[in-house]
């Protein structure tokens, strides 16, 4: 959860940037800027370094989520091996991992 925090800084970096290439291409789109190869070859590079950044930010709200998630399933696993555990606690455990899932995947989606 903390590096997914941590990570808001370089996701409002990424979308300014974004901005910055859309706009680009809006301004060669209707006429405002005047095309020439070497314009275009760096706006196309600057596509492609947005698509990149783009799928390395999807990777990590994924991995952000697969985490917790085998969290989850080793903390099933291990509940029945400690015969002295307590109901309350692991309920308790429970519900902290499944509420930092539900947050992350709300995250993702923009919710």
């Amino acid at each position: 959860m903390l590096s997914f925090e941590a990570s808001k800084f370089h996701v409002e970096r990424f979308q300014r940037f974004m901005w910055k290439q859309i706009n680009k291409v809006e301004d060669h789109l209707m006429g405002l800027e005047i095309s020439d190869r070497a314009k275009l070859r760096d706006l196309t590079k600057q596509l492609q370094i947005m698509s990149s950044n783009a799928d390395s930010h999807i990777a990590n709200a994924d991995v952000a989520i697969i985490t917790p998630k085998a969290i989850r399933n080793a903390h099933s696993r291990l509940i029945p091996s400690l015969p002295q555990s307590s109901p309350f606690t692991n309920q308790r455990a429970a519900d902290s991992i499944s509420y930092t899932i539900s947050s992350m995947e709300n995250r993702e989606f923009g919710s």
